[in-house]
């Protein structure tokens, strides 16, 4: 199981402003090691509540919000099954790796848990919350990421996510 916990500030920014800002970052940030020739792709699914009550909260702002995901990086890797949760600005995620291929069955206490501690008991929490909400696979999202990390801290990142994709799922 992994905490991971950072202050997230979003903008769109085109082709050139993204140009613009990787030179302003490279005094302090290097591309990330994962990055390969062209970032690498992201999918996440999302869980949400019949009446989509993840989704309202951030439609409405609400200062403490949470989502429940699924996330792969590209083909072959692990699942990571994550609880995002925002208070105010400060984003807190707690994530664990699952087999991509037992994921989804696994967010929705459909399988049991390994015996691997402490990952099954932030899956048991997982399942816990899932099951609390109703939550159920809504909507899945693709895109490619290009990461930078500092070259200061462990703190700092800068990303620039592009070709997003999302559908729907029934």
């Amino acid at each position: 199981m992994r905490h991971i916990e950072r202050l997230e500030l979003k903008y769109h920014v085109t082709a050139i402003q993204a140009l613009e800002v990787r030179a302003a970052i490279a005094p302090w940030c290097e591309p990330d090691v994962h990055n390969g020739p062209a970032g690498y792709p992201i999918s996440s699914l999302y869980l949400d509540s019949p009446l989509l009550e993840f989704h309202k909260a951030r439609e409405r702002g609400d200062a403490d919000r949470v989502k429940l995901r699924i996330r792969t990086y590209g083909p072959g890797r692990d699942a990571w099954l994550e609880v995002k949760r925002k208070v105010r600005k400060v984003v807190h995620k707690l994530r664990a790796s699952a087999p991509r291929d037992r994921a989804v069955a696994l967010a929705q206490g459909l399988v049991a848990v390994d015996g691997a501690a402490p990952r099954d008991a932030f899956v048991s929490q997982f399942q816990a919350l899932q099951a609390r909400c109703g939550a159920e696979p809504k909507l899945a999202v693709f895109y490619i990421r290009e990461a930078w990390a500092s070259t200061v801290d462990a703190y700092a990142r800068v990303t620039f996510d592009r070709q997003i994709r999302a559908r729907r799922v029934e």
